[in-house]
This record gives C-alpha cells, sequence and structure tokens, in this order.
C-alpha cells in the first residue's frame, strides 16, 4: 500500500502546455459563436448572467460550461465508487496550512459518514461526463483556472463558512488573481472584513488545495478516489468524487491555524467558490464551469474551476 499524499513532498506543477496561445484564439472564436446562440435561462441565488458566454473550448478531457452564466460555486458531493447515485454523508471539514520543506501548501480535509447516504442523480443535466483516475490516490487536486482555456490563478489561502443564502457549509478558496503560481505579484485592494478564521500560504503563489476525505470515525484514515465527474444544470455545477470503500492513512493532523466546522446532521454535499482574500475585496468571483482530465504524472486527481476574474458576486 502506498504512502498518504500529505507524506510526500509534492513538487508537481500541472501548467497547461505550449499551445496555450492556440487555444486563446479558439476560445475567442467560440465565445463570439456561443454569443450568437445565447438564450438566458432562469437564475437562482448562486447563477447569474453577464451576456458573455463561455467558450466551448476546454482544457481537456471531461469538461462542462455554463454558456456564460455566472456561477457562485460548484457543489461537491463524496459518491459511492460502484453506486453514483448514493452520497456519502458530509459532516464537517477542517482547512489548514502543511508545511512541506519550504512549501505552504492548503490542505481541507472533508470528513466522510459512509453508514448515512442520500440518493443523488445527474438527470436534468444538460451536460455531464467522468474521469476514472489511472493511479491510486487519496488526494484531489483543486485548480481556479483563468477562463475555459487559461492558466491556474495563485492560491493563496482558504476559509471555511456557512453560506449565508442557503445554509450550506462554503469552502472558499482565495486566490491572487494578478498571478499565476511561482510568481511574486501583490494583490492590489482595499482591505475588507473577512471571516474569524482563515488559512494562508505566508505570500507564496500556490497551483492548488489538497483535499481529501477522512473517515469521521478514524480521522487518521483517507478514502482512496476512483475517479470524478462533473454535471452541469439549469442552476449550476457539480462535482461527483468517486470514493471507494478502501482507505489509507492520511498521514498528517491539522495542527495550530487551522479553521474547522462541524455539521450537526451530515450534508449531501458542500459549496466551493473561489474569492479574493480578506487582504482584498472577499468577494466571490464567477465560475464557468470546470474540468477533470487526467492529472498526467500527478499522483493526484485533478478539477480546474473555470473562474472569471472579472465577475464577482
Amino acid at each position: 500500500m502506498q504512502n498518504s499524499f500529505l507524506a510526500k513532498s509534492t513538487g508537481f506543477s500541472h501548467q497547461k502546455n505550449g499551445a496555450q496561445s492556440l487555444l486563446l484564439v479558439i476560445a475567442t472564436i467560440g465565445a463570439l459563436f456561443v454569443l450568437s446562440s445565447f438564450v438566458q435561462i432562469s437564475l437562482v441565488s448562486a447563477y447569474r448572467t453577464t451576456g458573455v458566454p463561455a467558450s466551448s473550448a476546454s482544457s481537456g478531457g471531461c469538461s462542462v460550461t455554463s454558456n456564460g452564466q455566472e456561477e457562485k460555486y460548484i457543489s461537491t458531493y463524496a459518491v459511492n465508487a460502484n453506486n453514483h447515485q448514493q452520497a456519502y454523508a458530509i459532516t464537517g471539514a477542517v482547512v489548514f496550512r502543511n508545511v512541506v520543506g519550504s512549501s505552504n501548501k492548503v490542505y481541507l480535509f472533508v470528513y466522510i459518514h459512509p453508514a448515512t447516504t442520500f440518493s443523488v442523480s445527474t438527470s436534468g443535466a444538460s451536460k455531464s461526463c467522468a474521469t476514472m483516475l489511472n493511479t491510486q490516490t487519496d488526494n484531489i487536486y483543486w485548480d481556479a483556472q483563468n477562463g475555459v482555456a487559461g492558466r491556474n490563478f495563485a492560491t493563496i489561502g482558504g476559509d471555511l463558512v456557512t453560506d449565508s443564502s442557503t445554509g450550506a457549509m462554503l469552502f472558499d478558496q482565495y486566490i491572487n488573481a494578478n498571478a499565476n503560481p511561482g510568481q511574486t505579484a501583490a494583490v492590489n485592494a482595499a482591505p475588507t472584513s473577512g471571516p474569524s478564521c482563515s488559512v494562508n500560504t505566508n505570500g507564496q503563489n500556490r497551483n492548488s488545495v489538497y483535499m481529501l476525505f477522512i473517515d469521521d470515525a478514524n480521522k487518521q484514515h483517507a478514502y482512496i478516489i476512483a475517479g470524478s465527474s462533473l454535471a452541469q444544470f439549469s442552476s449550476g455545477t457539480s462535482f461527483y468524487v468517486y470514493l471507494s470503500s478502501q482507505e489509507i492513512g492520511a498521514g498528517t493532523s491539522p495542527g495550530s491555524g487551522s479553521c474547522s466546522m462541524n455539521l450537526s446532521h451530515g450534508a449531501s454535499s458542500f459549496e466551493w467558490a473561489v474569492r479574493a482574500p480578506p487582504s482584498g475585496n472577499y468577494g466571490i468571483y464567477g465560475t464557468l464551469g470546470g474540468a477533470c482530465p487526467q492529472p498526467g504524472s500527478a499522483v493526484a486527481g485533478l478539477i480546474d474551476q473555470y473562474v472569471d476574474a472579472k465577475y464577482q458576486f
């Protein structure tokens, strides 16, 4: 059995390849085409329109787009790898900074109670797709990508709060919209108030948030991830992580400075938003869909959340 991802020093950088310029041209042409046939649909609190559709281009592999509708978050489910219509109860989460060598990485542990389940279905989705992983892992890299065919924004922290609109558990991935991972550009925005608890990368511009699903009865054990899927509904994008019943040691525990949330009743899903940090304006950026391609050489799953940094809720 392999050691947990958390015990490894991961220098892998899953940046997009040298075809970026061509993809940007394709994205522009695709955006003009979709704009000509755009039909506005009914909106909910997490789903708005700017009238500028996303391109039909993809970063590769499984992907869905919202056709230009600005979404507030991606609904995230932990489902049975053998029965994708059975979601396990989510009982809370913790976000913390894990220091690996000189790297300050943001981790999200999502606690799962597998004895309690909910029925879920992708019926009514305008598009759905799945990616089964080629390697065993307990971890997912969550990237905030600049549009449908762009590079990753730099991840610089996160928090756990309750969504005031829905009452659901909301994880916020902080990004530096002025920088790519590895750069040192500062966030140029006036400070504002933020949550009571948050974590950060001490100024490092990282690629991802690292997400694991943890057995809430044994918090040193993480579930093995068999794959994932995305579905696009009229109300927004949903992300499903396929959890095997097999577990491996998580290898670490959240230390000081972590932020946690416990749910009195298990929930079928939680929300994932991308927003400016408290040192910025703390606004939630629009989401235009996402992709879950094969992660290449990384020993992890991967999701790219398509982010529109020109729009905030």
